[in-house]
């Protein structure tokens, strides 16, 4: 199965993404746009893995996340991949004040190192997909602006599995590992 580890973002989140995308095709850019439906942060991509390593892998990592409590994410600026110079991917940042994500990523990248799965060698960036670029304006894009939405509250990691199909992936929650309730505010 083609999985990957990720938290889920709240309907005002996806409401803002869908926003910025309806923008950024206004202003020209032509993109496979990602479903507001089906956004997420990834925490840890796992590619081809079979079923029972991505259990165990879960497993593990609910392991390592035990006595964490739940936390908050803001979100801005919309950003490029490689840049926005020649975008492939256009995203929504993700403002983790605490580097609680971070701190998610580091328990899911040792558990699957003790599996034997390989270390990821870029720095983690999360973000949100918008869309993967096609044609870009020549002229340029005026970057949206992100109107303030109240933070989203992360509480808990999902293994997912997705199935690649022509009309785009299709997402399957297999586990979910909660986190404590009671989490602190993102930092001012």
């Amino acid at each position: 199965m083609r999985a990957f580890f990720a938290v889920g973002v709240s309907r005002q989140v996806a409401g803002l993404a869908d926003d910025l995308q309806l923008k950024l095709k206004q202003a020209g850019v032509k993109a496979k746009w990602v479903d507001p439906t089906q956004l997420h942060v990834t925490v840890k991509f796992l590619g081809e893995v079979t079923p029972d390593l991505a259990v165990e892998l879960a497993v593990l990592a609910g392991n390592k996340l035990a006595g964490r409590h739940a936390f908050s994410l803001g979100f801005g600026p919309v950003g490029a991949f490689p840049h926005w110079r020649v975008p492939r991917v256009v995203w929504l940042g993700v403002r983790d004040e605490a580097r609680q994500l971070a701190s998610l990523f580091m328990a899911v990248q040792e558990a699957a190192e003790a599996l034997g799965l390989p270390r990821e060698v870029k720095p983690y960036q999360p973000h949100l997909t918008l869309g993967r670029v096609k044609a870009w304006p020549v002229q340029g894009v005026p970057l949206p602006i992100v109107p303030p939405v109240s933070p989203h509250q992360v509480t808990g990691l999902r293994l997912v599995e997705s199935k690649l199909t022509p009309q785009g992936p299709v997402y399957r929650v297999c586990r979910e590992i909660p986190l404590l309730p009671g989490g602190k505010p993102p930092l001012s």
